[in-house]
This record gives structure tokens, C-alpha cells and sequence, in this order.
């Protein structure tokens, strides 16, 4: 878990100019290397407590969507933290990427910090993609466009994500007991409030294709105009 002292990754916000023009997710191929090849070529460390505050450089925040075919994780979030975030579900887990994490090789850097996100939070230590399939950014608020999300999958062969009191997993509810969370369709989430980076993953037409989202329904629920990928 990154502490507020931590020095965490981040990128000059201009690196990322491109990526910042519209809020979405987005999971064309060229754009995602393209992020990815920007992280690597101008991600630094910076304390974290700074990087909270400025406009000047992106947070990075490498995220795991959890799956099992069409059936996805879904947690729902703690009361402490960002307001859009509080009591709101997510399927998206992960977390800063921090010095410890750019030990070895720098080109895997991401890969490594969303696998160790999983066992820490999660306890899976199920293998991630080694390659993101998307990136999603909000620009809702200043503290939403400070963040930039590079999301990655993990394909698990359960049902049922068994997550233990021993795990670092304190950002959702009933972390303080042992649970079991079943894996669930994307149907049977439109009911639900999400965090924003988990509506703009639903709403995409990424989703829709690989694990059937019903998109209409969540589009539905975004801000008037906003498109995503």
C-alpha cells in the first residue's frame, strides 16, 4: 500500500496532452501502446503528496479488471477516500505504482505493480496480461484529471474470489472479515453506482464486446455528450 510520503510515478501532464482531450475509455491498440511507450519514456518518481496537488504531471495507476468469461469482480468501495469514489462498486483494482516496484526491468514496470496490487488487495496471484488493454481517464474534477488508468486483465478459472482478512484490502467494505465475492455478469449491474472509471470501462464498446455489457444502459448514466471507446 503507497503512503501519502511515498514517492509514486507520474508523468509531465504535456507527455499526456493527447490522452486529456475528451473523458473515456479507450482500447484501441496504437493508443494504448502509445500510452504505454509515454509512461516508460517520461515516468518519474515524485512524492505523492506533491503530485495530489498540481496539474503539472498524471498520476499513474495501472487497474486489473478481474475475470471469468462474461463475469467480471465487483467490490464495493470503503466510506474513506475520494467522494466519487466512496460507497460506489468498481471492477477495477489496483493502486500508484511506487519506487519499490521499479526494481528490475523498467519495461514491466506496470505489469508488476497490477500484479502485486492483486495479491496484496485480492490475494490472486493469477496471472495479468502482459500487455493493457485499455486506458481511461476522467476529467471530471482536478483531482480525477491528476490520475491516469491503465487497465490490464486477469482471467481467473473460479467463480469465486476468495479474499482473506490478511490481505491490504481496506478501500472496500467488510475488509475487516474474511469474503467471498462471486464473479458476476455484467447485467446484473445496472442498478448500481460505480466509480467513474468503472462507468466509462462499462459504458465502452470495449465492454460490450468482450464480456456483453448491456452499453445503453450505462451510457445512460454518464454525463450528456461523452462519448468513450
Amino acid at each position: 500500500m503507497t503512503t501519502e510520503s511515498a514517492e509514486i510515478l507520474a508523468v509531465p501532464a504535456e507527455a499526456l496532452s493527447d490522452f486529456y482531450d475528451r473523458t473515456g475509455f479507450c482500447a484501441e491498440p496504437a493508443r494504448v501502446r502509445s500510452a504505454v511507450n509515454l509512461v516508460r519514456e517520461h515516468g518519474r518518481f515524485f512524492p505523492r503528496e506533491w503530485a495530489e496537488r498540481t496539474e503539472s504531471v498524471r498520476q499513474v495507476i495501472p487497474c486489473v479488471i478481474v475475470r471469468n468469461g462474461l463475469r467480471l469482480l465487483c467490490v464495493k468501495r470503503a466510506r474513506k477516500g475520494r467522494e466519487d469514489l466512496r460507497l460506489r462498486y468498481t471492477l477495477l483494482f489496483g493502486g500508484h505504482v511506487d519506487a519499490d516496484d521499479s526494481n528490475g526491468d523498467p519495461e514491466h514496470i506496470l505489469h508488476r505493480c497490477a500484479e502485486r496490487e492483486l495479491r496484496e488487495e485480492l490475494g490472486l496471484s493469477s496471472t495479468v496480461s502482459p500487455d493493457p488493454v485499455g486506458v481511461v481517464v476522467d476529467l471530471a474534477t482536478a483531482s480525477s484529471r491528476r490520475h491516469f488508468g491503465v487497465v490490464f486483465e486477469c482471467r481467473i478459472t473460479d467463480g469465486v474470489v476468495n479474499v482473506r482478512r490478511g490481505c491490504d484490502n481496506s478501500e472496500f467494505t467488510h475488509s475487516r472479515r474474511d469474503n467471498d465475492y462471486r464473479l458476476e455478469e455484467a447485467d446484473e449491474f445496472a442498478r448500481r453506482k460505480f466509480d467513474p472509471w468503472s462507468g466509462l470501462l462499462l459504458a465502452s464498446h470495449y465492454a460490450r464486446q468482450n464480456f456483453g455489457a448491456p452499453q445503453s444502459t450505462f451510457a445512460a448514466q454518464l454525463p450528456l455528450g461523452l462519448t468513450v471507446g
